[in-house]
């Protein structure tokens, strides 16, 4: 049997996807399992134990382009977890047997088997909706309890291991991004935070794309020979593996976020416009959520109706600091 599963950007959305793709391993032991995601998150599926091909797109190919980069043979099954209109147009013009995907006025024509993505009174986690698409071809197991990401290369882990001793301190992942400024916590807060942890003897070790550099190098020259600096330095295995070694990880809800849950590294997760109970970490052991009440949330991000982001950056680096003394003393297992 040959499967594939679609799934275009981003890394917490293609994090977020693998326990499906466990679930569909479990259903089809003997399946022949490819996944097509985007770049730069590669690393992320390739060498996955339940993932046996891989097909690379870039966000700039067109359709023909796409199409061209996966496998021409007839699928049994595809599943579109994504259910965008990109990977509609791929599912559509892509030969399968049976065609999966999400409940959409514009796209549903596209599969044979339509699923819900959300169901009324009731807030579904992202991992939960995709899990909904192998339960619609006939898994009835409970969701995979963990999220499994390929190992991380040997000459990367090495890397990361040498980078880390020339700090002093217990080292702590600490996310500077945010992926918008709707999530952004702010660098004012985030230096207080720092300066918090160096107090503690806590080694920060900062974490970011390259938009983040120059913050991370300013965020670092606070105490050069404690905080780390590994903003745009690093792809998608060496963050797996620093955040692996690190002791306490601490981001708002991103990516890196959902990289964390796949270690044993106790995470302090800040959330703001987006809820937890959708798009928080696939793990229930060690995790801290940091959030407030506030009637606007969830949001869309497109604007903020208080205008201050009240929802996160009124969250006070003393409670993350408290938060991270919690994790530090929950230890890993």
């Amino acid at each position: 049997m040959r499967i594939l599963a679609l799934r275009l950007r981003k890394m917490g959305d293609i994090a977020l996807s693998l326990p499906a793709v466990e679930a569909l391993r479990l259903l089809f032991p003997e399946a022949y399992i490819h996944y097509c995601a985007e770049e730069p998150f590669r690393s992320l599926v390739e060498g996955h134990p339940h993932i046996d091909g891989v097909s690379i797109l870039s966000p700039q190919d067109g359709l023909r382009a796409s199409l061209a980069k996966i496998p021409s043979q007839p699928w049994d099954l595809i599943i579109d977890f994504h259910g965008g209109p990109r990977s509609a147009w791929l599912t559509l013009f892509l030969k399968g047997k049976v065609k999966v995907g999400y409940k959409n006025r514009h796209r549903s024509a596209v599969y044979d088997f339509k699923v819900e993505r959300s169901v009324p009174g009731r807030i579904l986690h992202s991992t939960e909706s995709q899990l909904n698409l192998v339960r619609a071809v006939g898994y009835g197991g409970e969701a995979p309890s963990r999220l499994i990401l390929p190992p991380v290369r040997q000459e990367v882990d090495s890397t990361v291991k040498e980078g880390l001793a020339r700090f002093e301190g217990t080292p702590v992942a600490v996310h500077i991004g945010s992926g918008n400024r709707f999530r952004d916590w702010g660098e004012d807060r985030f230096t207080s935070l720092l300066e918090g942890m160096v107090e503690r003897g806590w080694s920060p070790q900062l974490l970011g794309g390259r938009e983040d550099r120059e913050r991370g190098g300013k965020l670092a020259s606070l105490s050069p020979g404690m905080i780390g600096d590994w903003t745009g330095k690093l792809d998608l295995s060496g963050l797996y593996s620093l955040i692996d070694k690190c002791r306490a990880f601490f981001g708002a809800d991103s990516g890196p976020m959902h990289i964390a849950a796949a270690t044993d590294t106790p995470i302090v997760a800040l959330f703001g416009p987006n809820l937890p109970q959708i798009s928080g970490p696939w793990r229930k052991e060690r995790v801290t959520i940091l959030e407030r009440p506030e009637p606007c949330r969830p949001c869309r991000q497109r604007e903020c109706s208080p205008g201050d982001f009240r929802c996160h950056r009124t969250i006070l680096p003393e409670e993350v600091l408290n938060a991270l003394e919690g994790a530090l003393l929950s230890g890993k297992v």
